[in-house]
């Protein structure tokens, strides 16, 4: 489980450093394409997963916290965060190595995540448990 939650951020490490050592158009689209498939090949997948080892109520309620005021406010600080860059004076060198720092952030929380389903028993919550 950590691995497949691992696996994104360090993908968008990868792609963040290769466009700041060559930033092609080519290497760009290349980027936004593979953070597009890990997203939903691997990155989602994984996290349905974790709600395994919750009650059904609980899961529901994050979900629509997560799905409405996280996703929503981490489009909304992105977004502040390159024009606050730009207006800084950082080009895309600045944002890709912004891209890194949050990707070392993201894997770290991934491991943490995944530490703790295993810690639950990483088995999914059935009916009779409830």
């Amino acid at each position: 489980m950590t691995a497949s939650l691992l696996l994104t951020p360090v993908l968008m490490a990868g792609a963040c450093l290769a466009i700041a050592l060559s930033p092609t158009f080519f290497l760009i689209q290349a980027g936004r394409a593979t953070q597009r498939i890990s997203q939903y090949g691997v990155a989602r997948p994984s996290r349905e997963i974790l709600f395994t080892v919750v009650d059904q109520q609980s899961k529901y309620k994050a979900k629509n916290v997560i799905d409405t005021t996280v996703y929503r406010f981490g489009d909304l600080t992105s977004a502040w965060m390159l024009t606050g860059l730009r207006a800084a004076g950082f080009g895309l060198l600045g944002a890709m190595t912004f891209g890194i720092m949050v990707s070392a952030i993201w894997g770290v929380i991934a491991i943490a995540l995944g530490q703790r389903y295993r810690a639950l028993g990483g088995k999914p919550v059935t009916a009779a448990a409830e």
